[in-house]
C-alpha cells in the first residue's frame, strides 16, 4: 500500500516538474526554445509513460494477471497517445494566432473554427471523454 501511495506521489511530482517545464520553455526565448526543445519534450513525453508504468505496477501488485492488466493498460496507452496530440490540434485549431499567422481563411480552416470556438471546443472536449467513459464501464461491466 505504501508503495502504491509513494509512486503516485512521485508521479505528481513529475506532473508538477513537467508543468514548471512546460511555462519556463513557453516564457523563453526563440534561441533559447529551440536549445531546450528536446528537453521538454522529454520530460512531458515521460508523464504519461510513467503513469502507464505505474498503474502496470500497481495492478500486478495487487495480484492481477497480464489478462485482467492488459484492457487497463490500452486505455492508458490510448490516453498517452491520443491526448497530448489532441490537445496540441486544438490547440492550434482553435487559436487566435493561427488565425491571425496565416492570414488566409482557406488555410487549415482556422476562420470558421476560430468563429465558432465557443460552440464546438465543448463538443470537441466531450465527445473523446465519453467515449472513454464507456469503454471504462463496458471493461468494469465485463469484470463482475
Amino acid at each position: 500500500m505504501f508503495i502504491i501511495i509513494g509512486s503516485i506521489i512521485l508521479w505528481c511530482c513529475l506532473v508538477g516538474y513537467a508543468i514548471k517545464t512546460f511555462t519556463h520553455y513557453k516564457r523563453s526565448s526563440e534561441v533559447e526554445k529551440q536549445r531546450k526543445h528536446g528537453f521538454m519534450i522529454k520530460v512531458v513525453g515521460s508523464v504519461p509513460l510513467a503513469a502507464i508504468l505505474i498503474t502496470g505496477q500497481n495492478l500486478t501488485m495487487q495480484g492481477y494477471t497480464m489478462e485482467q492488466i492488459k484492457p487497463y493498460l490500452f486505455i492508458a496507452a490510448l490516453i498517452t497517445i491520443f491526448i497530448p496530440g489532441y490537445i496540441y490540434l486544438l490547440y492550434t485549431l482553435f487559436s487566435e494566432d493561427s488565425f491571425k499567422n496565416y492570414n488566409d481563411p482557406g488555410k487549415y480552416k482556422s476562420s470558421y473554427l476560430y468563429i465558432h470556438r465557443k460552440v464546438l471546443m465543448p463538443i470537441t472536449v466531450t465527445v473523446p471523454i465519453i467515449i472513454l467513459t464507456i469503454y471504462i464501464y463496458n471493461l468494469g461491466v465485463k469484470a463482475l
